[in-house]
């Protein structure tokens, strides 16, 4: 163990003062966190505290002890870092009550008082806040019960953002100057977010192209004249099987070889029947003529009136229909 008295303790005692574990470092450990803490003891020595800090920082997490955390304290102090040295001061107080050291506890009760005095602090504020407020300092954030306390800082320029659902973030820096300032920071109301707290609308619906009753009339008028057209053609097909029918039929029956003495032979039979089933195609064909040419006439007459909404336009529907006397085509609708 390293040997020295109370005025030399932060240089003279090292890592080998070690906090009970429950796996205590193997002889390669310690002899490293010896090593780190002899260099850290020699560049704080020379002035060149950045350096030292890291040194007694790892020799310490490889093997705990009051004696490398007060020198690290003193470390930190030598950089105007009063607040973290004054953490580490305690840490050390409590390592070495715990394994009964009573000089590192006495040592480090001096330092704690004598740095005590200089320590700057920041309190933040935030009354009123809002639900789901969230204050950050540096980009860590403080808990709620932190709000309001005087909290020990090293000396430096801190950035605070205060956060909250539905509202502005606030953002603002804060300079805390070193030998015992104070410096407080109340965050204002945040605003609302006006962007956030509007419910998203779905876009506007393309509006439809509208529809002129001129176009409409056209298109009725068209299917009427075809419709029309159709039923003359096939009128006169009806028309002209009719007239054959009825030649066929006569034929038949004053022809002495088939008919003779108006007592119609098989063949004669057979040709009337041919006649009748022509005629029967005949009246189809005049039915469906006629029902066409009415239900064009009717569409034609109908594209006339087209106009207004095209809920208050005549609507119209044409149906076929066929029976056992005839067929044809039925139209309906309405005005």
């Amino acid at each position: 163990m390293l040997a020295g008295s109370l005025g030399v303790l932060l240089l003279a005692t090292g890592p080998s003062v070690a906090f009970a574990q429950v796996a205590p470092p193997s002889p390669a450990d310690e002899a490293a966190a010896e090593s780190l803490f002899e260099a850290g003891r020699t560049l704080l020595a020379e002035g060149r505290a950045a350096e030292a800090c890291p040194k007694f920082e790892e020799s310490n997490r490889i093997a705990p002890s009051a004696g490398t955390t007060l020198n690290l304290g003193k470390c930190l102090e030598a950089q105007g870092k009063t607040a973290s040295a004054w953490a580490a001061y305690k840490r050390a107080i409590g390592l070495a009550r715990a394994t009964g050291q009573a000089r590192h506890v006495t040592a480090g009760e001096k330092f704690v008082e004598e740095v005590t005095p200089r320590l700057s602090r920041l309190r933040v504020e935030a009354p009123g806040a809002p639900e789901g407020l969230v204050v950050r300092r540096d980009g860590v954030a403080l808990g709620a019960a932190a709000l309001g306390v005087d909290i020990a800082v090293d000396p430096g320029e801190y950035a605070i953002e205060a956060t909250a659902p539905g509202r502005e973030p606030f953002r603002t820096r804060v300079l805390v100057k070193p030998d015992g300032d104070r410096a407080e920071l109340v965050v204002p109301p945040l605003v609302e977010n006006v962007a956030a707290a509007k419910p998203l609308r779905p876009p506007p619906r393309p509006a439809e192209p509208a529809t002129t009753g001129a176009s409409g009339g056209s298109d009725l008028r068209l299917i009427g004249l075809v419709v029309g057209g159709a039923g003359v053609a096939v009128l006169t097909v009806g028309s002209i099987f009719g007239v054959m029918t009825l030649a066929d039929a006569s034929a038949a029956e004053e022809d002495a070889t088939l008919c003779p003495a108006r007592r119609c032979t098989d063949a004669g039979e057979a040709a009337i029947a041919d006649a009748e089933t022509k005629a029967w195609v005949a009246n189809i064909g005049i039915g469906l003529g006629a029902a066409a040419l009415l239900t064009g006439g009717a569409l034609v007459t109908w594209s006339f009136l087209e106009g207004g909404t095209p809920e208050a336009r005549p609507r119209a529907a044409l149906h076929p229909w066929a029976g056992p006397t005839g067929a044809g085509l039925v139209i309906g609708g309405a005005l």
